[in-house]
């Protein structure tokens, strides 16, 4: 998925898998956006790789024919675009099988590996969350979502069994879950298919599932995903910032890659350790307050 905000860190995931391609392979890369700027879709346009075919292509309507008459995407607490992932295998009903990663990954080996992955019956295929792995996080997970933190998962690399995604209904399953529990949740997408797909999930192994938000758990890493606050793209001493800015030196966009990481000023990084400071009070509270309503509950039995 595209925004604006975020165009030079999705040239540099592009760059990666372009970087680490088979030349026996051809990577069929959609990106979907719900209105970039002229400016960035001429950018993305820029990209040429000799066996790597890109598509752009602006989903507003096409969402907006799942979306529009149901009110739990309508809640103000993620962008739109953090539901697109949940819409793909309905985009395209012809596809069996379909990676998507967010825009703060980068590749390290071949992304074509992950399809020689055998996921059975399960629906979808994500590493474990190295959030969860904290004891503010674990019992929220218990606690909120009602599942044991090693089935939370981290929805930002995903390989999708599409035809059992479909059958079994996750996109309902899913409005079910926002109605429910979005107003609430500290990471809708993570939250969702971890509570949704709890008992069908295949785990991918600690190289494809290597995560800033715990840099020490693997020194070889096949792809990373940025997943705490301190993105490469700001702090340069960011887990794993030295394979990011290895590709992003390497792409016709350094120069404003550079210019984005020098001009974010000691503010910004002030309210990112405050919001996330926010997102763990807001844990602790929530795992103690269904605690609490749980307690309440046996009691009146």
């Amino acid at each position: 998925t595209a925004d604006d905000d975020h165009i030079l860190e999705l040239i540099v995931l592009i760059s990666s898998i372009a970087d680490k391609s088979s030349d026996d392979n051809v990577y069929d890369i959609r990106i979907m956006h719900g209105g970039l700027s002229k400016h960035n879709i001429r950018r993305l346009r820029h990209l040429k790789f000799k066996n790597v075919e890109l598509l752009v292509t602006d989903v507003t309507d096409l969402i907006a024919t799942y979306t529009s008459t149901v009110s739990a995407f309508t809640y103000p607490v993620a962008p739109m675009t953090e539901f697109y992932r949940f819409f793909i295998p309905c985009m395209y009903p012809r596809i069996q099988q379909a990676i998507y990663v967010d825009n703060d990954v980068v590749l390290c080996d071949d992304i074509a590996e992950l399809l020689n992955v055998d996921m059975k019956d399960s629906i979808i295929c994500a590493p474990h969350s190295a959030a969860a792995d904290t004891e503010e996080m674990a019992e929220y997970v218990r606690s909120f979502l009602g599942i044991d933190s090693e089935e939370y998962l981290d929805a930002g690399i995903l390989m999708l069994n599409m035809n059992a995604y479909r059958e079994y209904g996750v996109l309902n399953k899913l409005i079910e879950f926002l109605t429910e529990r979005k107003p609430e949740s500290l990471a809708t997408a993570d939250d969702a298919l971890s509570y949704i797909c709890r008992g069908r999930v295949s785990w991918l192994d600690d190289a494809w599932g290597a995560q800033s938000f715990r840099a020490d758990c693997n020194d070889n890493p096949s792809i990373i995903h940025y997943n705490n606050y301190k993105k490469p793209i700001y702090y340069l001493d960011s887990p794993y910032s030295e394979e990011f800015w290895s590709v992003a030196s390497h792409t016709a966009f350094f120069e404003d890659i550079m210019l984005k990481c020098m001009t974010y000023d000691e503010e910004a990084r002030r309210r990112d350790r405050e919001l996330w400071e926010r997102v763990v009070e807001k844990a602790v509270a929530l795992a103690r307050r269904c605690k609490a309503v749980k307690s309440a509950e046996v009691v009146g039995v």
